[in-house]
């Protein structure tokens, strides 16, 4: 049992760190914003990948069960983050983005409930996808490497936890490979020069793909819905008070306490239904 428990750390909690650490330390030299997004946005996406791959082996494509998806999400959503830097448009043209990815995200994970038709469960789940994921941009674009890295980092854990107490292992090992990968960049840019558009890079895969756990938490186990709304409202009350505060300081320590009290609060709902129903 020990050595099992050792594997399975070194193969979704090592390796994806390792991995996101190695990409951010490479980009980071660079220096150019740019090449920072990109790294980022690579880190992010190979933590995810990295760690199912170890973990279960590299899904079939089309995958056969939909908590698959995400594995072949990570990389098209780096693609995504790695040209936004080269592309001036207005802050609602990006949202509006966003949205169509959402709702074609939202499309894959719950195709197999409404028989591919759309469906009310489907407009819901884009939504929750593009408020988390546009929320977590926002809050690293306003915060510095470390911070925002740690932002990232503290949802991707807190859905992890939140998947595990309501009975499925595997999104819970893919959204702790998620959080190591975003906790190694934390630590280089605590300790590097890490320029911050790295962490924004990093968000623009991480909050995607957390949300996306959540939609298959949701639908395919048994979080409850209220944990499910706090893991995307954390980081909405973040972004609004990252825009509205005037102190950046304040700015900054308010974002944080809100995406980690919003992640606690789920834990916490998650760990009350788990009893429950145990």
């Amino acid at each position: 049992m020990s050595s099992l428990v050792v594997g399975q750390a070194l193969s979704g909690v090592v390796l994806p760190g390792a991995l996101a650490a190695g990409v951010l330390v490479l980009g980071g030299r660079a220096r150019s914003p740019r090449v920072a997004t990109i790294a980022g946005a690579c880190a992010a996406a190979i933590a995810y990948v990295a760690g199912e791959w170890a973990l279960v082996g590299r899904p079939p494509f089309p995958p056969v069960d939909v908590t698959q998806w995400p594995f072949y999400l990570a990389p098209l959503l780096a693609a995504l983050a790695a040209i936004e830097p080269f592309l001036a448009r207005p802050a609602a043209v990006e949202w509006v983005e966003r949205a169509i990815v959402s709702a074609a995200i939202a499309f894959l994970l719950l195709r197999p409930l409404s028989d591919g038709a759309p469906s009310t469960d489907m407009a819901a789940a884009a939504g929750l996808v593009l408020v988390a994921w546009g929320s977590l941009v926002v809050v690293a674009r306003r915060l510095p490497a470390a911070p925002g890295f740690f932002a990232a980092a503290v949802l991707a854990g807190a859905a992890s936890v939140v998947v595990y107490l309501s009975y499925s292992a595997f999104l819970a090992q893919m959204g702790g490979a998620l959080a190591a990968g975003l906790g190694a960049g934390f630590l280089v840019a605590l300790f590097g020069r890490t320029p911050p558009a790295a962490a924004v890079g990093a968000a623009s895969v991480a909050g995607a793909l957390v949300a996306c756990l959540v939609v298959c938490g949701r639908h395919y186990a048994s979080v409850p819905l209220a944990a499910a709304l706090l893991l995307a409202a954390g980081p909405a009350v973040a972004a609004a008070i990252a825009l509205l505060a005037r102190s950046s300081v304040v700015a900054r320590v308010a974002a944080l306490l809100a995406i980690a009290g919003a992640g606690g609060g789920a834990v916490a709902i998650a760990f009350a239904n788990h009893e429950a129903s145990g």
